[in-house]
């Protein structure tokens, strides 16, 4: 900003979460782990999560 004299551009509170899901997801673990959680994932199944309607 300073150097290249542009105006500040706000990235968002989700910007690193879009960036890099895979590191999101692993320090999410990581926390849970820490918490005194075992963690395990499953992948969602997308027809589950948006039932056609009829």
């Amino acid at each position: 900003m300073l150097t290249d004299h542009v105006p500040y551009h706000e990235l968002g509170g989700t910007y690193f979460t879009r960036r890099d899901p895979e590191r999101a997801t692993r320090r999410a673990i990581t926390q849970l782990n820490q918490l005194g959680y075992q963690v395990t994932l499953n992948p969602l199944d997308t027809t589950a999560q948006h039932p056609a309607t009829t």
